[in-house]
This record gives C-alpha cells, sequence and structure tokens, in this order.
C-alpha cells in the first residue's frame, strides 16, 4: 500500500479543465525546498466515484521521492524531509495549485482523495467544515456555497476561498 504526498483536485464533470490542468503541471519545473529542488511526477487524471455513487474527474501530482511505496519512486532518490521541509513542500505545492483553475476541491497532503470529493465532505466532514477544521482544504466559490455552512475560509486565489495551510503534523523521517 502506497502513502502518498500530493496535490489532489476534484474537477466534478469538467474533463476539459482537468486536462488543461495536467497539461499545465506537465510544463512547471520543480518546487524548491530549502536548498533543494524537488521535481513532480507526471500529473495523473483519472476518473473517480464519490461516496455518493457520483462521477467525477480526479487530478493528482506527487512529488518525487517523497511518498512510501509510490510506484513512480522506485528508481528516484529518496528525499528524506523534515517536518519544516515537508510544509514548505506544501506551501510550494499550494502556489502551483493558485495557477490553475477550473477544479471544485483541492488539497495537499498525505493521501487527501477524501477531502476532495464533496459528497464525502457534506457527509463525513460537515462538522469539520462548520467550524473551519479542515486546514489546506481549497473550494471553489460555488462548491463551498453547495455545502452549507461553513467557517473560517479566506480568498485564496480568483473564484476560490481556502481554510488556510497549517503545514504538515509530521514530517517522513525514517
Amino acid at each position: 500500500m502506497a502513502v502518498i504526498f500530493e496535490l489532489v483536485m476534484n474537477f466534478g464533470v469538467e474533463r476539459s479543465a482537468a486536462e488543461q490542468a495536467r497539461d499545465s503541471l506537465a510544463t512547471m519545473g520543480p518546487v524548491p525546498v530549502d536548498e533543494r529542488l524537488i521535481g513532480l511526477h507526471p500529473p495523473f487524471l483519472r476518473d473517480a466515484i464519490s461516496y455518493a455513487g457520483v462521477g467525477y474527474v480526479e487530478l493528482a501530482v506527487a512529488p518525487m521521492g517523497v511518498s512510501w511505496g509510490l510506484p513512480h519512486d522506485r528508481s528516484i532518490e529518496r528525499a528524506i524531509l523534515n517536518k519544516a521541509q515537508l510544509s514548505a513542500l506544501g506551501d510550494g505545492l499550494y502556489k502551483v495549485l493558485e495557477r490553475l483553475d477550473g477544479y471544485q476541491a483541492a488539497m495537499v497532503g498525505w493521501d487527501p482523495e477524501g477531502f476532495v470529493d464533496l459528497d464525502e465532505l457534506r457527509v463525513d466532514w460537515s462538522e469539520e467544515l462548520r467550524v473551519g477544521g479542515l486546514p489546506g482544504l481549497v473550494l471553489s466559490s460555488e462548491a463551498r456555497l453547495a455545502l452549507g455552512s461553513t467557517t473560517g475560509f479566506h480568498s485564496f486565489a480568483q473564484g476560490f476561498e481556502w481554510i488556510p495551510y497549517a503545514g504538515e503534523p509530521r514530517g517522513n523521517e525514517t
């Protein structure tokens, strides 16, 4: 089983927007973390099924050498990052996200797929949304309104709001 540090985005049914974002991600350079540059794997586009059984398009991009058990990392030197470095990498991925458009929900972290599924947010995370307890969650303004009672959101980029990223609770030191 892989444990993946990544940026994951939900594009709803907007496949063309997801494809544009994938193409933009594929041309972006590495993310600076202290004195090193951490490259990004080619973005992965897939059809996902929401908690309520509704299909949506998901796009994910993972930094090279950071995750555990990611097949793409087999031939790459492992990047051992402490909490501060992993948080800086997360900040860098959010800067990448600021340049993208067309998604409904996005998040950076360890296996964040459940946090971009709007149905799962509505059902299982409603209390956290109500009190602003999902740091790093980015929602389109429309998705935020559709989710109902939410607090703690601030402007992220034009048309998007977020609960500001608080960094990673742990590093991936082994």
